[in-house]
């Protein structure tokens, strides 16, 4: 909502997971449990009543399943299925069958996703067998990511967050 006043308004609800709007506020994806995500279209911004709802998910997720909105734009979302790695660049038209890629299989679960807002397209994951990954190019064809953490000296454990610098995607 844009009037600071107003009180809040449940949009959904359970245990609690990830959340992203659109730039103008109306479009909210919303997920549950086991990674399933939700497209909620409002008419505008101050809106409290959805005028469509439709699950968007390509795949089963972890219990509490990442997925983030491209900084640069708000057609595109990394989505963490377990294993799989997918990206879906027409937002407002996907469901759970069109509209992804597939851009990577990892040996363990996907545990967090970062993207870069400058240079755009770089999108870094990590997996809960503590391996961090790099992906240049990711908003197009299915790009091979490089793992950045084998040799460096990290623990071996869940990865829960990855920071990335906004003006510096090198600078995670």
């Amino acid at each position: 909502n844009t009037t600071p006043t107003d009180s809040w308004v449940d949009l959904f609800s359970g245990d609690g997971s990830y959340n992203s709007f659109n730039s103008d506020g109306t479009i909210r994806y919303v997920s549950a449990q086991t990674g399933i995500v939700y497209r909620v279209t409002y008419p505008n911004a101050n809106s409290s009543e959805p005028s469509s709802f439709t699950e968007i998910s390509p795949a089963e997720g972890i219990f509490v399943a990442p997925f983030e909105m491209d900084p640069n734009t708000d057609l595109r979302m990394y989505y963490a299925g377990q294993l799989q790695l997918w990206r879906n660049n027409n937002l407002p038209a996907a469901t759970t069958f069109s509209g992804w890629t597939l851009l990577f299989t990892a040996p363990a679960n996907i545990s967090t996703i970062g993207i870069s807002k400058l240079p755009a397209n770089v999108v870094y994951f990590g997996t809960t067998n503590g391996r961090i990954y790099k992906i240049t190019n990711a908003h197009t064809g299915t790009p091979a990511p490089v793992d950045i953490s084998t040799g460096k000296g990290l623990p071996t454990g869940n990865v829960s967050s990855i920071s990335i610098n906004e003006t510096n995607a090198d600078d995670v």
